[in-house]
């Protein structure tokens, strides 16, 4: 079974709580979370820091582990491990970062920015699978667990 991480980092924005996404620079691939494969051998929480620092050059170090999804992706027995963050106050509103790393998007460039709670029906695909554990954590760590 192929082990995946996502990582749903989270900020208390203008308009509420806010949802931390990309979309491709040069590919329309929908709006996306942070996340990948966890390698062999690797610890499941620390790939789910180092997919986050390659996919957008944030590092963070306080992650929460809130659901465990298991699926068949495309013929692919796969078990996601969903994990959810605080940012720091001070990260960026918006940015472009060019994906380090050795996987598949390596030298790509993804521009991240904060989706507000009412535009989270705009995450493509199975990435919306983490909203009920999402919201539980921001509920049971809103004024806890920020950096």
């Amino acid at each position: 079974m192929t082990q995946k991480v996502w990582t749903y980092v989270v900020r208390q924005g203008g308009s509420g709580i806010e949802l931390l996404v990309f979309d491709q620079v040069d590919v329309n691939a929908g709006v996306q979370i942070p996340a990948g494969t966890v390698e062999q051998g690797e610890d499941i929480q620390a790939a789910a820091k180092r997919e986050l620092m390659e996919e957008s050059g944030v590092r963070l170090d306080v992650f929460s582990r809130i659901a465990v999804i298991e699926r068949n992706w495309h013929g692919e027995d796969v078990r996601a491990h969903l994990f959810a963050a605080w940012a720091w106050p001070e990260t960026a509103d918006e940015w472009v970062h060019q994906v380090t790393g050795t996987g598949e998007d390596e030298g790509m460039r993804f521009r991240f920015y904060w989706l507000p709670r009412i535009d989270w029906h705009k995450l493509y695909g199975d990435f919306k699978l983490g909203y009920p554990a999402l919201d539980q954590f921001i509920a049971n760590s809103y004024n806890f667990d920020k950096p």
